[in-house]
């Protein structure tokens, strides 16, 4: 179990590092809720509806959820203890003692044991009460998760929803193969959260590009060179993009303004037949020519010298 809490462990290490702002893992074991609804009496094949009805909770409100339980033959009534607890604002421990008083059934015990576990090592690893939470709203669609589960919310952009999710998955191995393998895993929802936090100005980017070379296309004869000659500069480790299209030398430069680039490298029939190729720095205007042979490391040397 202690595995689940070094997942977010590193997700919380992960995104303080990224500087946006403040956020909670909210954490849940689907075995309590699914000892919770069994013990309800609801048959095994009406739990996985149960779980999805509460998942969405946030989305539809408490009203909603309690109308759609009915649909089950669980009464409001029944079910108000729980949903009380399921919107209290308890802390992590005061939750599970409220929990860990009820003792419905064995399964519900063991999601519990787990919880308890799962904080605990989350504490030793050193991440800040402020980082994760218990909250029995997190039940996670997917079927095949079977104990912990995890959502994370950046608190300054509530409707954005969940930018990190996962949890353990026993189940999942099995759809495609016989027996049963332990797993958890989180994932980072990268294209969810970075372009509303681009958006609100918490992130910025100077470029639109990684590469920091673009190896420019001057005749379509030299294709086989200009690509050759990219694959030279990756294997110096320069991130680098060819262009792959005849396009007129302005417009190729004019793309390397808009995407961010620091070099732009020319080679047409001039440079090929002296063997060297030029070298355009984008943001001094300077150009020189370089000898083909060590062309490749003397850029990378040009980037080195510039950082």
């Amino acid at each position: 179990m202690l595995y689940d809490a070094v997942l977010p462990a590193v997700v919380s290490d992960a995104l303080t590092r990224l500087n946006i702002g403040p956020f909670c893992i909210r954490l849940n074991n689907r075995q309590v809720l699914q000892g919770y609804f069994e013990s309800l009496g609801l048959a095994p094949v009406a739990v996985p509806q149960a779980l999805r009805i509460l998942d969405r909770l946030e989305k539809v409100g408490i009203d909603r959820v309690r109308q759609d339980f009915t649909t089950l033959g669980v009464s409001p009534d029944t079910l108000t203890p729980f949903l009380d607890l399921v919107t209290s604002n308890l802390a992590s421990d005061a939750l599970l003692s409220e929990l860990a008083g009820q003792a419905r059934n064995a399964l519900f015990d063991q999601g519990v044991a787990e919880l308890h576990v799962v904080l605990s090592g989350l504490r030793d690893l050193g991440v800040p009460e402020a980082n994760f939470q218990v909250d029995l709203s997190i039940a996670r669609g997917p079927g095949y998760y079977t104990g912990t589960v995890y959502e994370t919310k950046l608190l300054d952009f509530p409707g954005l929803g969940s930018i990190c999710s996962g949890g353990r998955y026993e189940n999942l191995v099995g759809y495609f193969h016989t027996g049963t393998f332990p797993g958890v895993g989180l994932s980072i929802g990268v294209s969810r959260f970075v372009p509303a936090l681009l958006e609100a100005g918490v992130f910025s980017a100077s470029t639109s590009t990684t590469a920091q070379v673009l190896v420019t296309l001057l005749q379509p004869e030299h294709q086989g060179e200009s690509l050759r000659l990219g694959a030279e500069l990756r294997s110096q480790g320069v991130n680098t993009e060819v262009y792959l299209e005849p396009h007129r030398l302005g417009q190729q430069l004019r793309y390397t303004d808009r995407k961010g680039f620091r070099l732009a490298v020319m080679i047409g029939d001039t440079e090929l037949q002296a063997g060297q190729l030029r070298v355009k720095d984008l943001q001094t205007g300077e150009e020189k020519l370089l000898d083909r042979a060590q062309w490749a490391v003397d850029i990378r040397q040009r980037l080195l010298d510039a950082l």
